[in-house]
């Protein structure tokens, strides 16, 4: 924020992954990682922003184990630098997906890892609608007090949901994340707030403009729904 210029910001981010992701993490947390590997491992989580874990696949292309892997992601999620928000299964009848997905906390270090390097380029790069979608769950996630609990839902026949809110073991809001001014869903969106019952549901998107579609959903802008229906849904 306090960058004079691109070059300084990307200078300063620069070194803050060679110092802090490649050197200090590994001290700090006593795993052995070299900083070649940190960087690897920061580089592509940062491309699969957003995606589900994989921990095989991310394991066979750095040479190292599956559960070596899983210890690097708890390690930079203890870090506060990567969110690993759990799949929502519990009491489920159907076949769900039940791997967590990975977004990378910060969303300047995800566009300067994933080469945006000016506001203009961002619109070209493929990772703009996952850090859309990634920065709309770090700010509600910054709102959510202990009892209020995030996650994701998602049937292995598509049906998907970006964002539930679970208070204990009951779901209590559905939203969706829409990199669009003119938001649509499939009929799976549906097919999720039915399968959890759920009163407040809600579609995020790029807009000012609020107003009601069917089903009792919201289509709103992030602030309005960050200033006023997340607080009378959490409180």
């Amino acid at each position: 924020m306090l960058a004079k210029t691109n070059d300084d910001y990307n200078r300063w981010t620069e070194y803050f992954i060679r110092s802090y992701v490649e050197r200090d993490l590994s001290t700090i947390f006593g795993v052995g990682i070299t900083p070649a590997l940190a960087r690897n491992f920061w580089n592509m989580i940062a491309i699969q922003h957003g995606n589900i874990w994989n921990a095989e696949s991310m394991a066979k292309s750095l040479g190292v184990s599956g559960p070596t892997v899983n210890r690097y992601l708890e390690f930079m999620k203890s870090a506060f630098l990567f969110r690993k928000l759990p799949a929502w299964y519990i009491n489920a009848k159907k076949r769900l997906v039940k791997a967590p997905k990975i977004y990378i906390r910060d969303t300047g270090l995800l566009y300067f890892s994933n080469n945006v390097l000016k506001q203009n380029s961002l619109q070209e790069n493929p990772i703009v609608g996952a850090s859309w979608e990634g920065y709309v769950i770090e700010e509600t996630c910054k709102m959510l007090p202990n009892k209020i609990k995030p996650y994701f839902y998602r049937t292995h026949h598509g049906a998907k949901l970006n964002l539930i809110l679970v208070n204990g073991i009951t779901p209590i809001a559905c939203i969706e994340i829409k990199y669009s001014l003119s938001p649509s869903v499939k009929e799976g969106f549906y097919n999720c707030i039915e399968d959890l019952q759920t009163k407040n549901n809600f579609i995020i998107y790029l807009g000012e403009a609020k107003y009601k579609k069917n089903n009792n959903v919201f289509v709103l802008s992030l602030l309005d729904f960050l200033e006023i229906y997340l607080p009378k849904i959490i409180k």
